[in-house]
C-alpha cells in the first residue's frame, strides 16, 4: 500500500528530486522506467518507515495518515540526497530520526487527515481487530489448528446473526 499516492506529491516539497538522473529523462530512460524507477525510490522510504515505527504501530501506514506521509517524503528526499549534499542530508536525516523518536517514545502523535490523532500513547500493543483473540497460527501441523471460537462468535454477532451470541 502506498503511502505517498505519487512522485508528484515527493516533488511539492522536493523538486530537486527531479533531477535524479534515474527518475529523469535521458537516451536510456523510457518513461517506464522512469516510472518503475520513481516507484522503486517511494517504495524504499516507506519499507524504512515501516520498519523503524512497526515496533509500536500497526504497519503499512494508510495514504490518510498525514504524519507517515510526511515521514515518507523526507527519508525518501534523505535517501536520495545524502551522496550528492552530505551535509542538507544529515541535517534532514536527524531531523527525521528526531521525528521518529518522538513518535516511539510518545511525544507526538499520528494525525490524519482530517486532524485526528491516530495514536496517543507510547507503548501501546499495534491495534489489530483480532488482538484480544489467541493466535492461531505457529510452525504447527496444519491439520490440528483451530481458530478461536470466540473470535467467530464475535465477527458472526458484528454481522447481526444473533444465533451466534455467546452462551
Amino acid at each position: 500500500m502506498l503511502i505517498i499516492g505519487s512522485w508528484g506529491e515527493a516533488l511539492l516539497r522536493y523538486p530537486e528530486l527531479d533531477k535524479l538522473s534515474a527518475v529523469s529523462s535521458t537516451a536510456t530512460n523510457t518513461s517506464s522506467v522512469i516510472a518503475a524507477n520513481q516507484a522503486a525510490l517511494v517504495a524504499n522510504a516507506e519499507a524504512y518507515v515501516h520498519g523503524r515505527l512497526g515496533s509500536n504501530f500497526s504497519v503499512p501506514f494508510s495514504s490518510n495518515n498525514m504524519t507517515a506521509k510526511d515521514l515518507v517524503i523526507d527519508t525518501l528526499y534523505v535517501q536520495n540526497i545524502q551522496s550528492r549534499q552530505i551535509l542538507k542530508g544529515k541535517t534532514l536525516a536527524a531531523v527525521v530520526d528526531e521525528k521518529i523518536k518522538a513518535l516511539l517514545l510518545g511525544a507526538t502523535s499520528m494525525v490524519d487527515i482530517n486532524g485526528t490523532i491516530l495514536a496517543a500513547f507510547a507503548g501501546d500493543v499495534a491495534w489489530s481487530n483480532t488482538m484480544n483473540y489467541h493466535p492461531v497460527f505457529g510452525m504447527g501441523a496444519p491439520e490440528v489448528t483451530a481458530i478461536d471460537s470466540q473470535q467467530l462468535i464475535d465477527e458472526n454477532t458484528a454481522r447481526g446473526d444473533p444465533s451466534q451470541e455467546a452462551i
